[in-house]
This record gives structure tokens, C-alpha cells and sequence, in this order.
């Protein structure tokens, strides 16, 4: 195969020579060390297969021995090379295909995150860019060791992480910061997280400093982690206590009647660039003016399933203009109703709702809507105990 390819960039000539002393004409070839190949003869006319730069020799050769030659076929990149010598595109794109082969290995196509979990992969691209690794990015400018630092320092949820290189793909493996959970000796007190109205206090771990029927506000103290004993002995523990406690809240939502929303006309333009690392040459002319929104596709190129520092990027243009929409009362009330329970939504769990009363208020412009509940909820919150050494 590697001999096949020799010749073909070499370049061969196929050619016939009779009459005359083909005896002499042969001798006289070896005697100048032309290797005839494929030599045959075909009734009184031989042919055989001479490197195109060989050709050339046989010419006073075939003068001294009066044989007359003749060619039959060439064949070999030289020829072709000839024949397409006024084509300037295919020119360029080989070119260009060449000092790709030789430049594109010298910078980073693809960036891989793996180890991450709770940290999203966006997050970590992010921080990437911001310590100056990207795509398109020359190999030789990666300082491992303090990348591994400022990723670190950019993302304090990192513990650890490594850059490997596998040819022009850079994968960062990382590791995610376990965070100790609190330990049941490190001791706290229990203060209420918000007002409310105790039903019931129960006390495991701890002084009990409330009781049912008292009211408190947010920042109480509840529980004390400090015990202190008959005997004067003094402990600090970590305080441990269900205390449920009725509490309000007052949720209020205003709808206006008329709203002004950006309504889509259906015309769309669409738009493409082609991103090569981080060149980007659009495929289109002209601009977009007017109010438009915009949704966006990134399609990365691939050859082999590797990704190739190549993507071409389409963006849809939706026209939108501006429409005043007018509710009716009963359709701006259902749109404060469904924020109200969105904000209910949001409750701790475990929070009992006990009652609820709904007031709706209606102007000529907007619809009120004031949500009166009454909870049952824990309202324990745990802190820490500073105890200074000194």
C-alpha cells in the first residue's frame, strides 16, 4: 500500500517502443539504471511503466537505437496536479485542507466536564471562560496547575479537579465539597423564625424558656442549649424541641385590567453564523431591525462522533409588537388567584393551613386580591452557640 502511494505521488508513464533494436534500447536502460516495470511484449511491441521523471531520459535512448515510443497513459498526482492547475478554489481548498492538519491540533476543540452533580455543567463552562479556557484556545497556553487554583477559587463548591488533554479535547474532571453536616454535639439554641401564637411545646434536648399560650416574636429565644444542673454543673448542648405555634400571613396580589403584552405577528427570520473557535462568519445579509425575540440553536459539527471546532449557529427572529389586552374582572381575578397560590406554594413544609379568608377589592383599573391565612407550623430555628475561650 505505502509502495502504491509512492507512485501515485511520483507520478508513471505507460509506453509502447517497437522496431529498431529493442535489444540495445533495453541494455542501454539498465546500463543508465531505468527500471522498466511491467515489461511486455505483445507481437513485436513491448510496453512497460517508467516513474514520470524517468520518462524524460529515454529519449536519446530511443535515438541511438532507433526503436520508436510512444505513450500510452500517465497517471500519478503530477498529472493530476497539471491537469487542475488553473483551478484556483481547488487550489486553495487543499491548501486550506493542509495547514488545517497541521494548525487545528495546536488548539482546543472541545471542552468535557465530568465528576459534577449538584453543580450544573453551565456553572462550571462559566467559570471556565472567566479563568481563560475556552475552545479555540492554544494547547500550549494552559497552565494546569494554576487553572486547577482559579477554577477552585471561582467555585468554592469545587473540592478538587484536574485538566487532561487526549488530543485537542480537554476533559475536567472534578470533584464536588461534601459540607459536614451538624454535629449532634455542637450546641445550639432554638429561637422562633417567626411570630406566632404557641399551641404546643414539646422539649427534648435543652431549657425550655416558652410555654403553650405564650406568644413571641421572630428572633425569640425558645429553647436554650445551656443546662445547667442541680449539683451547679453547667452543659452545653444542642437543643432538641417541636414547637408548633399558629401564625399569619397576609398575601396581596393586584392584577391590572389592562396589561400590555408582546404579541408575536408570525413573520420569522431566520439567521445562521458559522462559529470556527471563536471566528464567526455570518451566512447571511442584511440586519434585523424592529421588535423581535429571539430563540437560538447551537449545532456543533461532528465527524466520527468527535466534535469539531466547528458549529453553526441559528437564530429564529420572531416580529412582535405591542398589544394592550384588556382582562375581564373575572379573568384578572382567576390571574391573582393563581399568584396567590404560587406564593402559598412557596410555605415551609410541614405547615398546616387552618384558615383562609379571601377579600377582593375592584377598581376601575385593577383587581385586589388579599389572602388572610392562619397556620400551624414548627417554628423552631437552630443557632449556633458562640462559646469564646478566653
Amino acid at each position: 500500500m505505502l509502495l502504491g502511494l509512492f507512485r501515485y505521488l511520483r507520478g508513471s508513464v505507460k509506453f509502447s517502443f517497437s522496431g529498431g533494436f529493442t535489444q540495445v534500447f533495453l541494455n542501454a536502460c539498465l546500463l543508465h539504471g531505468l527500471n522498466l516495470r511491467f515489461l511486455r511484449k505483445k507481437g513485436d511491441i513491448f510496453t512497460a511503466y517508467l516513474p514520470a521523471a524517468d520518462y524524460c531520459k529515454i529519449r536519446p535512448l530511443v535515438k541511438k537505437s532507433g526503436v520508436k515510443a510512444r505513450v500510452l497513459q500517465k497517471y500519478g498526482f503530477p498529472f493530476w496536479l497539471h491537469e487542475h492547475r488553473k483551478r484556483y478554489v481547488l487550489a486553495a481548498g487543499i491548501l486550506f485542507f493542509l495547514g488545517s492538519l497541521w494548525l487545528f491540533p495546536k488548539f482546543v476543540w472541545e471542552i468535557r466536564i465530568s465528576g459534577n452533580e449538584s453543580v450544573p455543567s453551565q456553572s462550571i463552562y462559566r467559570a471556565l471562560e472567566e479563568i481563560g479556557v475556552s475552545r479555540g484556545m492554544q494547547l500550549k497556553d494552559l497552565d494546569y496547575d494554576n487553572l486547577r487554583q482559579d477554577l477552585i477559587l471561582q467555585l468554592p463548591e469545587l473540592s478538587w479537579c484536574s485538566l487532561n488533554i487526549d488530543g485537542s479535547v480537554v476533559t475536567v474532571e472534578v470533584r464536588e465539597r461534601v459540607y459536614a453536616p451538624l454535629k449532634n454535639d455542637t450546641p445550639c439554641n432554638l429561637i422562633a423564625k417567626c411570630d406566632g401564637y404557641i399551641t404546643q411545646a414539646d422539649v427534648y434536648v435543652g431549657t425550655p424558656l416558652v410555654k403553650a399560650g405564650d406568644a413571641v416574636v421572630k428572633g425569640d429565644l425558645l429553647v436554650s442549649g445551656v443546662v445547667e444542673y442541680q449539683n451547679g454543673h453547667t452543659e452545653f448542648k444542642q437543643a432538641k424541641a417541636k414547637i408548633l405555634a399558629q401564625t399569619e400571613r397576609i398575601i396581596t396580589v393586584k392584577q391590572p385590567l389592562r396589561i400590555t403584552q408582546e404579541v408575536r405577528t408570525g413573520q420569522v427570520k431566520r439567521r445562521r453564523v458559522l462559529e470556527l473557535f471563536h471566528l464567526r462568519v455570518p451566512l447571511y445579509l442584511g440586519s434585523v431591525t424592529g421588535s423581535f425575540e429571539q430563540e437560538t440553536q447551537v449545532q456543533a459539527l461532528r465527524a466520527n462522533g468527535h466534535v469539531l471546532p466547528c458549529s453553526v449557529i441559528t437564530s429564529d427572529f420572531f416580529e412582535t409588537e405591542k398589544t394592550v389586552i384588556t382582562l375581564s374582572q373575572q379573568e384578572a381575578i382567576a390571574a391573582a388567584r393563581k399568584q396567590v397560590n404560587q406564593r402559598l406554594e412557596q410555605l415551609a413544609d410541614g405547615t398546616q393551613i387552618l384558615q383562609s379568608e379571601e377579600s377582593v377589592t375592584l377598581t376601575d383599573d385593577a383587581v385586589c386580591i388579599t389572602q388572610k391565612i392562619l397556620c400551624l407550623e414548627d417554628l423552631c430555628e437552630q443557632k449556633v452557640i458562640l462559646i469564646s475561650e478566653e
